[in-house]
């Protein structure tokens, strides 16, 4: 059976998109790349802002949910 300790070191060693882009993992032009493949992929161009409303103007704090899926830019 694989450990937590076993799961954590290989998503460390391989995190998601590695390979499949031309940028270093972890650097601002690998984000934006994967963001703009997702955002082409999965809603034809267009972020809907339904899924991710822009920050609130009126100074309410706002909770965040990160449910750890993909390589977490989601996370606002």
């Amino acid at each position: 059976m694989t450990d937590l300790e076993q799961v954590r070191s290989f998503w460390s060693e391989n995190p998601l998109w590695t390979g499949e882009s031309d940028y270093a993992a972890g650097s601002k032009e690998f984000f934006e790349e994967h963001r703009n493949v997702y955002i082409h992929d999965c809603f034809a161009g267009e972020f809907d802002l339904r899924f991710l409303p822009p920050p609130r103007s009126n100074g309410q704090n706002m909770r965040v949910l990160d449910l750890g899926c993909g390589i977490g830019f989601w996370t606002a």
